[in-house]
């Protein structure tokens, strides 16, 4: 999306869905439409196996713990991320170092991954992120949620797969690279899907300021709607208001 009533070049953002999503998903396009009504430009894509990516018969999980597949399509998204970056800085009517990112859920944990490997991005806002995911399979009973969501078999076999694969996925091995840039980490204290010990894993590798970089909203996992006026004022503090024509 592009602004029309502001004058160029505009900051952006790249937005990025959950799991369950894709880039045109509802809670995309509205805070789309709320940032370029503020004079930003924002790009959103699909992630692998998701929208118009999905492949008949692939799991569209790319955060699953237990599938080289996966781990692949986790590193690909980043990937094509950062080819966003490419994109965006080769627009003319895009400001090249105002360029932010905003995810939700696996979209917020592609983001801390993101923001270990990619420095051009300026700040970033991580929606119900969540870390730690070995520690998240070695007491996978305590989480009947994610036990249904992951069917994971726990032989020596399986096991060596999931600790392969989390070494290179797991968000808590990059988000400590993000500061000092501009970060707000949401958290939803009733979260269903995100447990307390994984939103602290991610919190404590990020190193943030509980006062700072931290916003608790007392919700499940989806927030309300109207934490995008905290998220668009979020990125006009950091990248200022824009003018309109």
């Amino acid at each position: 999306t592009v602004p029309k009533t502001h004058r160029v070049p505009h900051p952006a953002v790249i937005l990025v869905h959950g799991s369950g999503g894709h880039k045109e998903s509802s809670y995309i396009v509205f805070i789309g439409d709320q940032l370029v009504k503020a004079g930003f430009v924002t790009l959103s894509i699909d992630t692998q196996y998701h929208g118009d990516r999905a492949k008949k018969g692939v799991s569209s999980e790319i955060h699953m713990p237990d599938s080289y597949r996966m781990r692949d399509a986790w590193v690909q998204s980043v990937i094509d991320l950062r080819r966003c970056v490419d994109y965006l800085q080769s627009r003319s009517d895009v400001l090249a170092d105002k360029i932010g990112y905003m995810g939700f859920s696996q979209g917020a944990m592609l983001g801390s991954v993101l923001g270990g490997v990619e420095g051009r991005i300026a700040c970033f806002c991580l929606a119900v992120p969540g870390g730690g995911l070995l520690d998240i399979v070695n007491n996978m009973e305590k989480y009947p949620v994610i036990k249904a969501h992951w069917p994971l078999k726990k032989t020596p076999e399986i096991m060596k797969i999931i600790e392969e694969v989390v070494d290179i996925t797991d968000p808590i091995y990059y988000v400590g690279r993000i500061l000092p840039r501009p970060l707000l980490v949401i958290v939803a204290n009733h979260d269903e899907i995100i447990p307390p010990e994984a939103s602290k894993a991610l919190l404590a590798a990020a190193g943030v300021d509980e006062q700072q970089n931290v916003q608790r909203w007392e919700s499940g996992h989806v927030i309300p709607p109207v934490a995008v006026f905290t998220i668009k004022a979020f990125f006009v503090k950091h990248f200022g208001e824009q003018t309109p024509k």
